[in-house]
């Protein structure tokens, strides 16, 4: 299996992302990202605090496992230092051997750490699988982008976060749209008709970018 081989001017690597714009993409309460960067994920520029692409990957990870369940800062660190030992790896979150045995580890960890029944060994199993496949990778492993999930990480692929595309920012899937761009023409007055026309996108993409950006999006 591949290791991760990733040179010092790849654009993943770039530290364009403040801490709160980054919560915003993955949908995440901006605490709760200030508490995992720099505690869990180390971030890619500490003066000033900036996050690259890589970051917002294992931010994601991170994120939607919290979303789910509530688990001291101090023992998700130990988990993660446990599988990143195991596996010899530095960023086990984003590295192509953490989707071939690295996910069990980490499974089994977290287990351990909430103390939950059967049922919900499952169903953290789950969360984990889906919400890893939702992470594009190229033929050697390499991380291409990432699908943030709104309800739950099976959902349709609505939208992405691909450094080659639009700078970086959160975009409508397969698109070069920025999300924040549509929610600015939303408000300004335009319907997601008209907006479905001008972009040649389907009615519910043009949706869930608006809903995104804070139109009933849950805290």
């Amino acid at each position: 299996m591949p290791a991760l081989n990733i040179q010092r001017d790849d654009r993943r690597l770039e530290a364009i992302y403040s801490v709160a714009e980054a919560a915003h993409y993955l949908g995440l309460p901006a605490s709760t990202a200030r508490g995992w960067v720099g505690g869990v994920i180390r971030p890619e520029r500490t003066e000033p605090m900036a996050l690259s692409f890589l970051n917002i990957v294992e931010l994601y990870v991170l994120g939607s496992i919290r979303r789910h369940y509530t688990i001291p800062l101090q023992r998700i660190r130990k988990a993660l230092r446990y599988v990143e030992k195991k596996l010899g790896k530095p960023r086990p979150l984003i590295q192509q051997e953490f989707f071939t045995n690295g996910t069990e580890l980490i499974v089994r960890e977290l287990e351990g750490l909430v103390n939950v029944t059967r049922e919900g060994q499952l169903e953290i199993h789950d969360l984990l699988t889906h919400t890893l496949r939702r992470i594009d990778r190229d033929g050697d492993g390499a991380v291409l982008s990432v699908s943030p999930w709104f309800w739950k990480p099976d959902e349709p692929r609505y939208l992405e976060i691909d450094p080659r595309r639009a700078l970086g920012r959160l975009v409508v899937a397969g698109t070069a749209i920025p999300t924040e761009i549509l929610a600015e023409r939303f408000r300004a007055g335009e319907s997601t008709s008209e907006l479905s026309l001008d972009y040649n996108l389907k009615p519910d993409l043009i949706e869930m970018a608006i809903r995104w950006e804070g139109f009933g999006k849950a805290a």
